[in-house]
């Protein structure tokens, strides 16, 4: 074109515009060069034949829109066997077309587009496209979009341009309003070569519905659509619509391949769109999403493709695709699982829900089998099915959604079938039941028991650790009342709370939902136990009360007895009772313990014991001894003694706790000195002694005759019980005196009695000292002296009261062997006293060495007559007597 002017057509034939109508045969023809287009047919009335003509636009251009022939307005026409190429408008605002049909009826035939930006645009115009070649190839158009053949009314963004110049407004162009009567767009396009090579940009054959005020009826069959970047796309419009749509969208017989994507009507859903029986590329089918394994070229959308041509062997020279319609593919031939479970759950859906499949006898997919397809159990009998059973197929599968088993069953098969078709029989699978997790929680409120807890319900027993804790059950058996129990323990109550809301105390039934998780607490809380002190008391009671102490409080019984019932809380507890002096005491409980004043109880919840302190009176005792000595701080250690007149003597009082009480208070008197001590609190354990001595007291008497004295000690015990005893201390006043007497023995070794004697000179006077006690003291040790003898001796006999001691040679060796030789008298001089602390026969105690003494003087004349010879001279004396 020389200008931009969308003017300058080779042949116009007609005007919408100016209203003429004109008739025209057209062929053979050359037209080259043209400014707008080469052939224009255009208003009602208007006709042309046009046939043979070579036409060829300026490629692609930035000037103007080019079209080839164009028969628009109402005009119509017939054109077959023209080579129409070379029509591009790159700026893509508007497009060029090779053969525009704009409103108006026109039949192609035999015709070769090339490298037109569109092919055969047919803008709400019927007619019928026969054997036409047609090819574009984005080097040949330069545009980014173009088409082999396009069928609509046009929509915003694809607008060709119409050559009667009369027609400005792009409403006029876009045609579609809503009070336009509408009618319908009857398109065939059979037979025709509709090819590219698979560069970007490239549509085969496309039809837009909604756009114009026609509906859209498409029958495409025969045609070879091959290496388009889309081979056949269907749209529908989908905002500012006009409302339009399809009446018929048939693709049958086609040979599409090649393309990325073969088909696709994916803006164009639920319009009925059929492209069955059509050669893909592969006896597999197509490569859509319900045909797996299909491999031939890609179809997206819901166009039924099922069957689809086992073959695409053009079996005819005739133009377009000729194949053998009788080998057809994808005709349902039996059924296969899509999707089954390999397991189920009673009365749950199943998951996966099964999906059956039609497939063809080589196992393509028959997505154009539309029966039923129905769902059985095998073996039969085993188990029933709930849900919708029968489905039908859609685009070849029956897709199932509440298929359910009722019972449990094990090794049980699904059965699917569709009339026509064998039997088809799914894996083998096991019915389980429906489970639900329950968790059973103890918790121990208080002490916790000495074993664990047993859990126990239709699915076993278990454990829980005597403590608490919880266990899980994951798989109870759901939708059925099931009961669950934890064992009672004596001491325990028992409440349970479950988290769906059931209660109940050791034992609850719930009914659980399936997969849900519930949890059951059994709160187990431990019972006070039952403690009864008890008090009994052997003998006299005490004054006070007992007294206890420790875990149960501090409490009181009566002193006579008695008991008390407490209710502590489990565990370990300490009852000690207050000591009282004087009774011994024992504690014995029912459950074992024991203890002298105290038990330690380890009590279980709930357990029942009884305590009984036992208190038995101790035995009091006292024991008084008085003794009487001669020295002022100590105690002596006899209660009988003898002394002389006139000595001061001292009593002691000592008491001994005999008894098994102790004694705590104390009283004395006295025969002879009276209250000596009138009270006195002073503790005396048992086996302990007590002196007025280590008192302080000095009691002491001048003895002037023998006397008896008596005492009684009265001591009680702390809670009143006396002990009592009396004692006795005697003094004896003696008198101690000795007779003496100093003689000879006889010729018989007798003592004589004679106290003179006369003897020859040179006799030998063997002497005998006598010694009688005439007193009333026993007298142990006498001092003998003897001048004439030169004799001084101590002698130690006793010689008690009334007693006669005779003393020879043999024992004083001083009074034998003496030679008579001078009348000599003999003075004896005795000097008798008693020992100490020596009792005599009559348990006297003489309290201190020599306090007695006896003195007495014997004397012996001894008459020597000498032997008478011559010249002597014999006289008598008469000798004095001393006394």
């Amino acid at each position: 074109p020389m200008t931009g002017c969308q003017q300058g057509i080779a042949i116009v034939v007609g005007s919408a515009a100016l209203q003429t109508t004109g008739a025209a045969e057209i062929y053979d023809n050359v037209l080259t060069g043209y400014q707008k287009g080469a052939i224009a047919v255009s208003g009602a009335g208007s006709t042309a034949t046009i046939r043979a003509n070579q036409i060829t636009g300026a490629g692609p251009t930035t000037l103007l829109v080019q079209n080839g022939i164009q028969v628009a307005s109402g005009a119509t026409a017939t054109i077959t066997g023209n080579r129409v190429a070379g029509h591009s408008f790159t700026p893509f605002s508007l497009v060029s077309t090779g053969i525009l049909l704009f409103k108006a009826d026109a039949d192609t035939a035999g015709n070769t587009l090339e490298e037109n930006q569109v092919g055969l645009y047919l803008v709400d115009s019927s007619g019928s496209h026969d054997a036409n070649s047609v090819r574009a190839t984005a080097e040949g158009t330069r545009s980014p979009i173009y088409w082999g053949i396009i069928v609509d009314a046009p929509p915003p963004d694809r607008i060709p341009q119409p050559g009667d110049f009369a027609v400005k407004r792009a409403a006029a162009l876009q045609l579609a309003t809503v009070s336009d009567v509408r009618g319908v767009q009857t398109v065939t396009v059979t037979n025709n070569e509709i090819e590219s090579d698979n560069s970007a940009g490239g549509v085969g054959l496309q039809a837009d519905g909604g756009y114009g005020v026609l509906d859209i009826d498409l029958t495409a069959t025969n045609n070879f659509v091959r290496n388009w970047q889309r081979g056949i796309y269907v749209v529908q419009c989908s905002s500012n619509c006009s409302g339009a749509g399809y009446t018929a969208a048939i693709f049958r017989h086609n040979s599409i391949t090649g393309n990325e994507s073969g088909f696709n009507n994916g803006n164009a859903i639920g319009l009925g769109v059929e492209a069955n029986e059509n050669w893909w590329g592969s006896d597999t089918g197509p490569a859509a999403p319900d045909n797996p394994g299909g491999a031939g070229d890609a179809l997206s959308g819901d166009a039924v493709y099922s069957p689809w041509l086992c073959a695409g062997t053009d079996s005819d020279p005739a133009p377009g695709f000729q194949p053998d319609a009788a080998s057809l593919c994808g005709l349902a031939a039996r059924l296969i699982f899509d999707e089954q479970p390999a397991d189920a759950i009673e009365n749950v859906t199943l998951s996966p829900q099964p999906a059956v499949r039609a497939v063809d006898a080589a196992g393509n997919p028959a997505p154009g089998f539309v029966g039923p397809v129905t769902l059985a159990i095998a073996p039969a009998g085993t188990a029933s099915l709930a849900g919708q059973t029968t489905v039908m197929a859609a685009r070849g599968t029956a897709v199932f959604g509440d298929v359910a088993f009722t019972d449990i069953a094990g090794g049980v098969a699904l059965l699917a079938s569709s009339p026509g078709l064998p039997p088809l029989s799914g894996v083998p699978l096991d019915v389980v039941p429906q489970t639900a997790e329950l968790t059973v929680r103890v918790v121990v409120d208080g002490m916790a028991p000495g074993d664990g807890w047993s859990v126990t319900g239709a699915w076993g027993t278990a454990e829980i650790d005597a403590g608490g804790g919880e266990v899980l059950f994951a798989d109870v058996r759901a939708n059925r009342p099931q009961g669950v129990a934890v064992a009672a323990k004596s001491g325990y109550t028992a409440r349970v709370e479950c988290s769906d809301g059931s209660r109940g105390d050791t034992a609850v039934t719930l009914s659980l939902g399936y997969q849900t998780s519930t949890l059951c607490t059994f709160t187990m809380t431990a019972q006070p136990a039952s403690v009864t002190v008890r008090k009994q008391v052997s003998g006299q009671a005490p004054t006070s009360t007992w007294r206890f102490a420790g875990d149960l409080g501090d409490f009181e019984l009566p002193a006579g007895g008695g008991d008390l019932r407490f209710a502590p809380a489990a565990g370990v507890v300490q009852i000690a009772e207050e000591p009282k002096p004087g009774y011994d005491t024992a504690v014995a409980c029912s459950n074992g313990a024991a203890g002298a004043q105290s038990a330690l109880l380890a009590l279980a919840p709930g357990e029942n014991v009884s305590c009984t302190f036992a208190a038995t009176e101790q035995p009091s005792g006292a024991s008084l001894r008085k003794t009487v000595g001669l020295a002022p701080g100590e105690c002596a250690t006899s209660s009988v003694i003898a002394v002389p007149a006139g000595t001061t003597v001292y009593y002691c009082y000592t008491v001994t706790n005999s008894g098994d009480a102790p004694l705590a208070t104390h009283a004395l008197s006295d025969s002879k000195f009276g209250d000596i001590i009138p009270a006195l609190a002073h503790p005396l354990a048992p086996g302990e002694s007590l002196s007025t001595v280590d008192l302080g007291y000095v009691i002491s008497d001048t003895a002037q005759a023998t006397a008896e004295t008596s005492a009684i000690w009265t001591a009680t015990a702390p809670e009143g019980a006396q002990a009592q005893d009396s004692a006795a201390a005697a003094v004896n006043v003696l008198r101690p005196a000795i007779d003496a007497s100093l003689t000879l023995l006889d010729d018989k070794g007798h003592c004589t009695t004679d106290p003179v004697v006369n003897v020859d000179e040179g006799s030998t006077l063997p002497f005998c000292l006598t010694i009688r006690n005439t007193g009333e003291v026993a007298l142990n040790r006498h001092l003998v002296l003897i001048d004439e003898l030169n004799l001084a001796t101590i002698l130690d006999r006793v010689i008690e009261p009334g007693v006669t001691e005779h003393f020879l040679a043999s024992e004083i060796a001083g009074l034998g062997s003496i030679t008579a030789t001078a009348t000599t008298t003999y003075t004896a001089s005795i000097t008798s006293t008693n020992a100490p602390a020596v009792a005599n026969r009559h348990n006297v105690v003489y309290p201190a060495p020599e306090l007695f003494v006896a003195v007495d003087r014997a004397a012996l004349a001894v008459w020597v007559e000498p032997i008478v010879g011559a010249g002597q001279e014999n006289r008598i004396f008469l000798p004095s007597v001393v006394r």
